[in-house]
């Protein structure tokens, strides 16, 4: 099921709603780093302060389900479910003063529509996506309105997506993945060379430390070292990471004790049907 049909599903009086976390990553809108406009921290950082998570979750493509991530590990992800207080000390929040402040640093200037320019050059974005996400970046383009930015949204197969995010034609990427292994989900995409690392983003401080939280032998030095990747990913504004995905499921009113598997898919084996 997807979360725009639970709105549909809750109206039957047979059918409950199931959720539970999913295993892997935040489900992340990634910029490139190494492309104009978002090759600017400063933009990146604005545009971070320029989504209102809490309001996107709101609308009908996410319907209440999920919420707002700080990192790119969402928080079942960590020990005891809980994201460090030193990763949400760097969540950037929602702040258009802050994100036009920003924008006005980097030399961004509005015009009298309200959109702005650098150098005669306009503040647009190119976002690459699949069609049955479209009702997942088409608010942020909403959203980055509000302080002058915008996006041009460009729709394709999955052989379009690997094209464009490989030979860094893109701005902006939505994405996550799937998996228990913590540090391979971090280093997949922050790590220069990660397989899903088309960002253009090279820190040898994240690489050093998800190196070596591939390597730990202990949970302490594994955890300091993937939290140490992460903190610096988020200073370095490398995306806005979205949003905690929840897996949905419907299931008849009368199924009880419903299981998940380590990635979140059901399982049965301890599902009974009352009358």
């Amino acid at each position: 099921m997807t979360e725009p049909q639970v709105a549909q599903v809750k109206a039957e009086k047979d059918i409950q709603v199931l959720t539970t976390p999913k295993a892997g990553t935040t489900r992340m809108y990634l910029m490139n780093v190494a492309k104009f406009p978002t090759d600017d921290v400063m933009v990146r950082q604005a545009l971070n302060y320029a989504v209102d998570k809490q309001t996107l979750l709101q609308l009908p493509a996410w319907s209440s389900i999920g919420k707002p991530a700080v990192a790119p590990l969402p928080a079942n992800m960590f020990p005891g479910g809980t994201i460090p207080t030193s990763l949400k000390q760097l969540d950037y929040g929602f702040s258009l003063d802050k994100a036009r402040a920003l924008l006005d640093q980097a030399g961004w200037v509005a015009g009298a529509d309200g959109m702005r320019q650098k150098n005669g050059k306009p503040l647009v974005l190119d976002a690459v996506t699949v069609p049955m996400f479209t009702n997942q970046v088409e608010p942020i383009d909403q959203m980055f309105r509000k302080v002058g930015a915008q996006l041009n949204i460009r729709t394709g197969d999955f052989n379009f997506i690997v094209s464009s995010t490989k030979g860094g034609d893109y701005n902006l990427w939505i994405t996550s993945d799937s998996g228990y292994d913590a540090s391979a989900m971090v280093y997949e995409y922050f790590n220069t060379k990660g397989t899903s690392a088309r960002t253009g983003y090279q820190n040898p401080d994240v690489d050093k430390a998800l190196d070596a939280a591939l390597r730990a032998t202990n949970p302490k030095d594994l955890w300091d070292n993937l939290t140490a990747a992460q903190a610096q990913v988020l200073k370095d504004a490398v995306g806005i990471m979205g949003w905690e995905q929840l897996y949905v499921y419907g299931a008849r009113s009368t199924a009880h004790d419903v299981g998940y598997s380590e990635i979140g898919y059901p399982w049965f084996y301890d599902t009974w049907l009352s009358k």
